[in-house]
């Protein structure tokens, strides 16, 4: 009987070990089915976590360029900065591919003839160091800083100017209070051209040229019509010419205009070769700025051309008068401040370029 015992005995311990080696056994056969179930996991997450990294350094890199655009044009106004209690009188304008020379004479007439509360801002790559070391109230920035990897779509200095302005002054637009945006290349300035301005106007003035649309057949009427159709010229055939030249205003109203030019070019597109931002000009003063004021040049201190036509220099000296500083007067008397197109007129230009012009060629 001990016998058996002892035989039962080890018989159901070598059934307990057998158990047991069983149990080891399954734990890791499940063991192993997990690793290779989670193996196939990480096979499937390690591609998936490739393209999380891609995605994150992708929106990384757009922060990067963000705040490098937001640096380059923080910097580009160092000079203009003002302080709580000021916003400044802004001339602004496109000189992109124009000589140094064009910038400096502008430049030049600008600090001598407005106030301390001025600021000239101009859009250009033309050694902007070196200019604004010579002038306190000037600032160069190039366009690529502005738009930096944007594409405006138009390659015309006339169109992407439009556009460069716009994103420089609404960003901007609380440092300044009146805005005169103007070309930069064949405007001459005698006086303070922002005494146009009323201290409490909120729109946007643009000046009549001397000739109506009727007159003008060879240029105005033809892009009028091409961009905006028979219809809409016939509305404006006994109005004087206006011209896109020269736009005065208050802040807010100067950024509806661009607002307004913008989104209509981007619409109308090149609707005329020479003359589509003439058309586009006319059509919102018009059409749809309502605060838009169209203003007699001859009673203003801005005009544009002061005669036209091929012997207008001849005209001018006949029949106009100019005060005891060689300063064009308008009809009541008053010297024109602000000239544009003057470079038409050598008795107005040449003394103009004689005192303001660098004798750099560059």
């Amino acid at each position: 009987m001990t016998h058996s015992r002892d035989i039962n005995l080890v018989t159901s311990k070598s059934m307990g070990l057998g158990a047991a080696y069983r149990e080891q056994m399954n734990h890791k056969a499940r063991r192993a089915r997990c690793l290779q179930v989670t193996g196939k996991r990480m096979a499937t997450f390690v591609p998936l976590r490739r393209a999380v990294l891609f995605i994150a350094v992708f929106f990384a890199t757009l922060i990067f360029i963000k705040v490098q655009e937001l640096t380059v044009l923080s910097t580009n106004l160092d000079s203009i900065e003002r302080k709580d209690d000021i916003r400044f009188k802004l001339m602004i304008g496109y000189a992109s591919g124009y000589p140094l020379r064009h910038i400096h004479r502008l430049a030049s007439a600008f600090e001598a003839l407005t106030s301390a509360d001025c600021r000239i801002v101009l859009f250009s790559d033309a050694h902007p160091n070196l200019e604004t070391q010579k002038f306190t109230k000037l600032e160069l920035i190039s366009p690529k800083d502005v738009l930096l990897l944007e594409d405006t779509g138009f390659h015309n200095p006339a169109f992407e100017r439009y556009v460069v302005i716009n994103t420089w002054l609404r960003k901007y637009s609380h440092r300044f209070s009146k805005v005169i945006m103007t070309d930069a290349r064949d405007i001459a300035l005698f006086g303070d051209p922002f005494s146009q301005i009323e201290y409490d106007f909120e729109g946007v003035q643009s000046f009549t040229e001397v000739v109506t649309y009727e007159y003008d057949h060879w240029y105005n009427q033809v892009w009028v019509r091409d961009c905006y159709g028979q219809e809409f010229l016939d509305e404006i055939i006994s109005e004087k010419v206006t011209c896109c030249g020269v736009i005065v205003g208050s802040i807010k109203g100067v950024l509806s205009y661009l607002d307004a030019f913008v989104l209509e070019l981007r619409s109308k597109g090149v609707c005329h070769g020479a003359g589509t931002d003439t058309a586009i000009h006319v059509w919102i003063i018009h059409k749809i700025l309502y605060d838009s004021i169209i203003v007699d040049s001859t009673r203003a201190v801005i005009t544009h051309a002061p005669k036209w036509g091929h012997n207008a220099s001849l005209q001018l000296t006949l029949d106009s008068r100019f005060d005891s500083l060689g300063r064009l007067l308008n009809e009541i008397g008053q010297p024109y401040a602000l000239i544009h197109q003057a470079d038409r007129f050598p008795q107005i230009w040449d003394p103009y370029c004689a005192q303001y012009t660098t004798n750099s060629s560059s």
